[in-house]
C-alpha cells in the first residue's frame, strides 16, 4: 500500500511523497463552509449574486478550529492543481471555476420542493411512495437514526436531497460543491457525525458535515482519491468502519480507505475487482498455544467485482483470500454488485447482477465457495442494492421493479412490486431500519417506504 503525505504551508503548498514507488496521490480535503461575502477563490474575491450564501474553502486546521468555536481560520489553504487532470475537467477560469481544484459557487441549501405522499397495499404490507424533486435515475439514501433524518443522494443534479420521515416530507436540498460529482452511494456515520457519499464522476469521496449539537448538515468536505482520473479513479460503494471509510473504485479496480482522523486516503496497491463492499466485525473464541481459550477480533472486509470476491484484513490492510464464483450452465455472465454479511448465520450475501441470482458464503470457510443459490422472485431482475434486516434479507431488483425479501429462517422469497405508476422506475438504493419497523429504497422520482400489516420488523 503506498500513499503520498500532502503538507500545506500557508502560502506554499507542496507534494512530498513518501515512498509512493507508483506515483499515487493522496489529498488533504477540500472544505466549504458557509460565509456572508460570497466567496473566495485562490485569496481572490468573486461576486455572487447571492452574495449572502457563498462558499469558502478552508485547510483542515480551519475546520477544526472552526468546530472548537474559533471561527474559520484566517489564512486558507490551497491545494495545487493535479497534472493528472484532464484540461478544463472542472470548467474554465472566468467562469466562476479555477483551473485548479475549486467549483462555481452556490447555493445551500435550497428550498426541497412539495412532497406527494400515496399509499399502496401490498399484501402483508403497505408502500409509501414519496415523490419530490428528485433525479430521474439511480441513487442512494441512508437514515440517521438519533433524528429520523434520511439523506438520498442525487446522482445527477448534484446534491444531498434531506427527507424528515416523522413530518413525511422532503426538508432540505444542499448542492454539492463540485459539480458532476456524480454521488452515488452514500452512508450515515453516527459516530463522526458525518454523511459519507461516493462522488465517482469527481474522483471523490464527499462528506456532509453534521451540526454536533443540532445533528443537522452544516458544511461539506471533499477528498480526493488517488490514481489518473481518466482512468482510475471512480468511487463506488462505501462502508464505514469505525475512524476508516472504504471505498471501491470501479474504474480503476480499485480499493482504499479514508482515515477520517488525518484526512489522508490510502489505497490498496493490488488489483481488485471492485464493485459493491462490506464489513466483517465478530468476535471469536480461540486457543492460544499454552491451551489457553481468549477472544479474538475478527474484522474483514468483502469486496465483489465481476465474478470475484476479495477478502481483505480490516487491521493489517493486507488481502487474504481470492475467490471466484464459477459460471454456471445456462446462465448469463456473472457479476457481482453488491454484497452483504450477516452475523447471527454467519453468512456473506453476494447479489449477481449478470446471472440475476443470490449466493451465500460461509464467513469461517470462505474457500469453499457459494453455498448456496437463491433465484429471485421473477426473472430478467436486474439486482441493485442489498440490505439486513432482524429476520430477512431485503434486495432491490431494477428491471423487474421489485423489492425483494428473503427469509433467513425459512429460505423463502417474496417480491413486492415497486408502485409504478407511469411505467418503467427502478427500484436501486435500500436500507432497513429495524428500530423504526421500515424499509426505506429509491426509486425513480421517489423515496420509498415497506411496512408490514402487523408491525412486525422487516
Amino acid at each position: 500500500m503506498s500513499i503520498a503525505r500532502l503538507q500545506v504551508n500557508e502560502f506554499t503548498p507542496r507534494i512530498e511523497p513518501t515512498g509512493a514507488a507508483d506515483g499515487a496521490l493522496t489529498y488533504a480535503p477540500a472544505v466549504y463552509l458557509p460565509t456572508q461575502e460570497g466567496t473566495i477563490l485562490h485569496g481572490r474575491q468573486v461576486t455572487n449574486r447571492l452574495t449572502r450564501r457563498g462558499l469558502i474553502r478552508a485547510s483542515a486546521a480551519g475546520v477544526a478550529a472552526s468546530a472548537a468555536g474559533a471561527g474559520v481560520a484566517a489564512g486558507n489553504h490551497w491545494l495545487p492543481p493535479d497534472p493528472r487532470r484532464p484540461p478544463g475537467h472542472y470548467g474554465t477560469p472566468g467562469e466562476g471555476t479555477d483551473e485548479g481544484d475549486v467549483p462555481q459557487p452556490r447555493e445551500l441549501p435550497r428550498e426541497p420542493g412539495p412532497t406527494i405522499k400515496t399509499v399502496h397495499d401490498r399484501g402483508d404490507a403497505i408502500i409509501t411512495r414519496f415523490q419530490g424533486d428528485l433525479d430521474a435515475t439511480d441513487f442512494g439514501a441512508w437514515g440517521d437514526p438519533r433524528t429520523g433524518l434520511i439523506y438520498i443522494s442525487q446522482r445527477l443534479t448534484d446534491h444531498i436531497m434531506v427527507f424528515d420521515r416523522k413530518e413525511e416530507r422532503y426538508v432540505e436540498k444542499h448542492w454539492i460543491p463540485t459539480q458532476g460529482a456524480g454521488a452515488h452511494a452514500i452512508k450515515v456515520d453516527v459516530e463522526n457525525n458525518s454523511v459519507w457519499f461516493a462522488a465517482g464522476e469527481a474522483s471523490r469521496i464527499g462528506r456532509l458535515v453534521l451540526d454536533p449539537v443540532t445533528l443537522r448538515p452544516r458544511n461539506f468536505v471533499e477528498y480526493s482519491t488517488p490514481g489518473d482520473i481518466r482512468t482510475e479513479r471512480k468511487p463506488h460503494g462505501l462502508v464505514v468502519v469505525g475512524d476508516a471509510v472504504w471505498y471501491t473504485d470501479d474504474r480503476g479496480d480499485r480499493v482504499g480507505f479514508l482515515d477520517v482522523n488525518t484526512g489522508l486516503v490510502h489505497q490498496i496497491e493490488e488489483h481488485v475487482e471492485a464493485d459493491g463492499i462490506n464489513v466483517e466485525k465478530r468476535w471469536v473464541r480461540v486457543r492460544d498455544r499454552r491451551g489457553r481459550r481468549r477472544r479474538k477480533r475478527i474484522l474483514r472486509i468483502w469486496v465483489g467485482g465481476g465474478q470475484n470476491i476479495t477478502i481483505i484484513d480490516g487491521v493489517t490492510k493486507r488481502i487474504t483470500h481470492r475467490l471466484v464464483i464459477p459460471e454456471e450452465p445456462g446462465f448469463a455472465q456473472l457479476r457481482v454488485h453488491d454484497i452483504h454479511y450477516e452475523p447471527r448465520s454467519n453468512r456473506v450475501f453476494v447479489l449477481l447482477r449478470g446471472s440475476d441470482h443470490v449466493v451465500w458464503f460461509d464467513a469461517d470457510r470462505p474457500k469453499k465457495g457459494a453455498q448456496g443459490w437463491i433465484t429471485p422472485g421473477r426473472p430478467a431482475a436486474g439486482l441493485d442494492h442489498i440490505d439486513l434486516g432482524q429476520n430477512y434479507m431485503w434486495w432491490t431488483e431494477g428491471l423487474s421493479n421489485n423489492l425483494t425479501r428473503y427469509d433467513l429462517r425459512t429460505g423463502d422469497v417474496k417480491p413486492y412490486l415497486v408502485p409504478n405508476p407511469i411505467g418503467y422506475f427502478n427500484p436501486h438504493g435500500i436500507f432497513v431500519a429495524p428500530k423504526w419497523k421500515e424499509v426505506w429504497f429509491t426509486e425513480r422520482e421517489a423515496l420509498c417506504r415497506l411496512t408490514f400489516k402487523d408491525g412486525r420488523a422487516p
